[in-house]
């Protein structure tokens, strides 16, 4: 998992959410 994506993941779940329906 890259580091912006796991900064990503604390800082606002539903951003992380959004990335990794982006990303796969």
């Amino acid at each position: 998992m890259p580091t912006w994506l796991l900064k990503c993941k604390i800082f606002c779940k539903e951003c992380f959410h959004k990335v990794l329906i982006i990303q796969f």
